[in-house]
């Protein structure tokens, strides 16, 4: 007889299962903070994020634009901030791109709200500047209540957030 009582021995329920064990793939998987994204894909119907990725490179224009102008905080902002949106859109999911790109957005627009009131002297640029802002932003919500209702076209009022702001953007560049 054993020493080992019938609760120290092993049996087949013991051992992990194939499930259980994890293998370099897991391991790969697990680092790479692009590919993590605990199974929370945005819904995407039509290939929408590649204009959404196009549209998002627009802002590279008057971010150059700055650059030239010296105006180094609101290029760098026009500069990152594109690239950031174009990789978030080119696999949208809810990762550390998707984080990146709201923070690189709600960044830029605190500068450039910054910048019109203190660098866009009084004139018909106080007005219209701020009024391709709220419509951006109106585009933005009503993008968002597309998506949710599942409207397969909520990607044009994003589009057309993008040309708000970017026309705002290339006007604060323009005139400060």
């Amino acid at each position: 007889m054993s020493d080992k009582n019938d609760s120290d021995v092993k049996n087949d329920s013991d051992v992990k299962n194939d499930s259980d064990v994890k293998n370099d793939s897991d391991i790969d998987d697990k680092n790479d903070n692009d590919q993590r994204d605990d199974g929370k894909a945005l819904e995407i119907y039509n290939g929408e994020n590649e204009y959404l990725m196009t549209s998002s490179l627009f802002f590279l224009i008057p971010g150059m634009h700055a650059l030239y102008k010296k105006q180094y905080l609101l290029s760098s902002t026009l500069l990152i901030g594109p690239i950031i949106s174009y990789k978030f859109w080119s696999n949208p999911r809810n990762n550390i791109w998707r984080t990146s790109d709201m923070i690189a957005a709600n960044m830029g627009m605190g500068l450039f709200i910054g910048n019109w009131a203190w660098n866009v002297k009084p004139s018909i640029y106080r007005l219209m500047i701020p009024s391709f802002y709220i419509t951006g932003t109106s585009s933005y919500i009503l993008g968002n209540i597309e998506h949710k209702k599942k409207n397969k076209n909520w990607y044009m009022y994003h589009g057309a957030m993008h040309l708000f702001m970017w026309l705002g953007h290339s006007l604060s560049v323009y005139v400060s």
